[in-house]
């Protein structure tokens, strides 16, 4: 059975292996999102405290990948609100993409993956052949595919997931360290486990 940590008393050790949801990382390096004050200083304290204390900090691809287009999307957005622009005259590819704007983004989101991630996280492997491709649609209801991958590499390698997302309510038997005050009432509905399969050859 997972446990539910509460983040606001959480202080990480050198025995803790973790693994930062997008939605934290955001919190910790997007300094342009709507988070309350009070998210932000939590995630950001635990990172810095797991890097101190030398906690074991772990990304994989698909952690940079969604990481990455967030980012993005969100400077692409703000940059629309700021100029007082519509999507439906204002395209991403067509128009924001060409900008000096959209260059500078991609070379903030490098420093800060180069810089402040890699540089004190481990890289670990997708496990892919490994996972049971039927777990990711097992309640259509809660389901997001991202989300269900990382617990699934978080029960593959014995981590703790750092998130304040709710759609992690839903997976059981992995450790959950969050803020996000849904999770210490009741789970609701269907509570999926992360399942891993032998590989086909």
């Amino acid at each position: 059975m997972s446990e539910i940590i509460n983040a606001n008393y959480f202080s990480p050790t050198e025995n803790d292996n973790l693994l930062f949801d997008c939605n934290a990382l955001m919190y910790i390096f997007y300094t342009f999102g709507a988070y309350t004050s009070d998210d932000i200083q939590v995630y950001k304290r635990i990172f810095t405290e797991a890097i101190s204390n030398h906690s074991n900090i772990f990304v994989s691809s698909i952690f940079l990948s969604e990481f990455s287009n967030t980012y993005i999307q969100n400077e692409y957005r703000r940059y629309m609100k700021n100029n007082h622009l519509r999507p439906s005259k204002f395209k991403f590819k067509k128009d924001y993409k060409p900008l000096e704007d959209y260059k500078e983004t991609i070379q903030d989101v490098k420093n800060i993956i180069i810089k402040q991630i890699l540089s004190v996280a481990k890289r670990i492997d997708d496990p892919f052949v490994k996972l049971n491709l039927n777990y990711f649609f097992d309640n259509e209801a809660s389901f997001d595919f991202n989300d269900r991958y990382y617990a699934l590499l978080a029960q593959y390698y014995n981590l703790k997931i750092v998130t304040n997302d709710a759609d992690f309510l839903y997976i059981s038997d992995v450790d959950i360290i969050t803020r996000n005050q849904a999770f210490f009432q009741h789970r609701q509905t269907k509570i999926i486990s992360p399942q891993l399969s032998e590989p086909e050859l």
